[in-house]
């Protein structure tokens, strides 16, 4: 895993793409915070900080009402949390082969 800055700030990492799952599998930011057992208003503050390094929405909030209200991504945010992943599998299995040299005799 890694973390992406922008200008200094942690744009997207781990705990963010965890949380964007978290939201396609529970359709909320508040079910998806309470199932990764962060606060909500610590998820919002990472999905706002992310959206402002980046210049554009990544969760498409739903208003409440009778049926009440739920959010999911944004076309653009499931593109970055895909290259994400594949980056993160690339890095780990070059960790990996060079796992002997880091590690030494």
């Amino acid at each position: 895993m890694f973390v992406v800055e922008v200008d200094g700030t942690e744009v997207l990492g781990p705990r963010l793409v965890e949380l964007m799952e978290a939201i396609q599998v529970h359709g909320s930011v508040r079910r998806a915070a309470r199932a990764l057992g962060v606060g909500y208003r610590h998820a919002i503050a990472r999905i706002r900080r992310a959206e402002d390094a980046l210049a554009q929405p990544l969760v498409a909030r739903r208003a409440g009402g009778v049926a009440g209200g739920g959010a999911g991504l944004t076309p653009p945010a499931m593109h970055l949390m895909q290259r994400y992943q594949r980056v993160s599998r690339a890095l780990a299995r070059i960790v990996q082969r060079a796992a002997p040299e880091i590690l030494g005799p």
